[in-house]
């Protein structure tokens, strides 16, 4: 399988789809084109913004019964650097169709779905910090109502009949 060379320029800044290609050992970069997902290059380097994780449960499952491989995990950002030394992402990221449901963190097991950043260096995957947070719901206010500035009044309603 060639490996091709991503174009920085067409996809920088874009939402794309990113997994690791077990053919080439690369991380393979997805773009939406249409109404599916094209793969537009292969990197070792990368960095992603706002990203999500996803396992296709039914894919898994198949791939499980026939042991075999297919794409059915993968993460979704926004295509931000091909490697900024600035930001952080000290945790190891591992994912094992076998024995996993959700992508890990490498060292705790624990699930992840989603972080800020999601870094590729030097072929690995580590994510920010942040994705070992709980979600936070979002607080309810009370809202403080104000009276409504309104006259009564009186009327009547008349029915006829004909």
């Amino acid at each position: 399988m060639p490996i091709r060379v991503l174009d920085w320029d067409a996809v920088l800044g874009h939402r794309v789809r990113v997994y690791r290609n077990l053919n080439n050992h690369k991380i393979s970069v997805q773009a939406k084109r249409g109404a599916g997902w094209i793969v537009v290059g292969h990197v070792t380097e990368l960095v992603l913004a706002d990203t999500s994780f996803y396992v296709s449960a039914a894919s898994q499952a198949r791939a499980r019964n026939a042991n075999t491989r297919n794409v059915h995990a993968w993460a979704t950002g926004w295509l931000v650097a091909e490697l900024d030394p600035s930001i952080e992402a000290p945790i190891s990221l591992k994912y094992n169709y076998k024995t996993d449901n959700s992508f890990v963190d490498r060292q705790t097991g624990k699930a992840l779905s989603a972080c800020r950043y999601l870094v590729v260096r030097q072929n690995c995957v580590f994510v920010s910090a942040d994705a070992l947070q709980e979600p936070v719901a979002p607080k309810l206010t009370q809202l403080k109502l104000k009276p409504l500035n309104v006259k009564p009044c009186r009327f009547g309603l008349s029915l006829g009949v004909a």
